[in-house]
C-alpha cells in the first residue's frame, strides 16, 4: 500500500488538543490523524452496509416501515417506499399492457 501526503487546516486548540493526544500516546501527529481517519472510515463503511442490509429487509417485507425509518432516517424510508410503490406499480401496469399485446 502507498501513502499518499494530504494538506489540512484545523484551528489551533484541536491541533494543541491533537499534540496532547500524540505525546501521551507517544505517536507522531500524523499517526493520530491516520488512526483517527481509519477509524472513521471503517465506522461509515460500516453504517452503510447496515443500511444497505435494512434497505433489503425492507423491501422484501421482513421489516416494518417504522423499523427501517430508524435506523435509516424517516426522509430516505419514505424516499425508499415511494421508489418501492413506483417500481411495482411499473411491473403492474408493464404486466396488464403485456397481457393486452398478447
Amino acid at each position: 500500500m502507498s501513502l499518499e501526503q494530504i494538506s489540512m487546516r484545523i484551528d489551533s486548540r484541536l491541533l494543541r488538543e491533537l499534540d496532547q493526544i500524540a505525546e501521551s500516546e507517544f505517536k507522531r501527529r500524523s499517526d493520530v490523524v491516520r488512526d483517527a481517519l481509519v477509524a472513521h472510515v471503517k465506522h461509515e463503511i460500516e453504517i452503510r452496509q447496515i443500511k444497505e442490509m435494512v434497505t433489503k429487509q425492507f423491501l422484501e417485507g421482513k421489516l416494518s416501515l417504522d423499523d427501517f425509518a430508524r435506523i435509516v432516517s424517516f426522509d430516505i424510508a419514505q424516499q425508499i417506499k415511494v421508489g418501492k410503490e413506483t417500481l411495482k406499480e411499473s411491473i403492474e401496469r408493464a404486466k396488464k399492457d403485456s397481457k393486452r399485446n398478447l
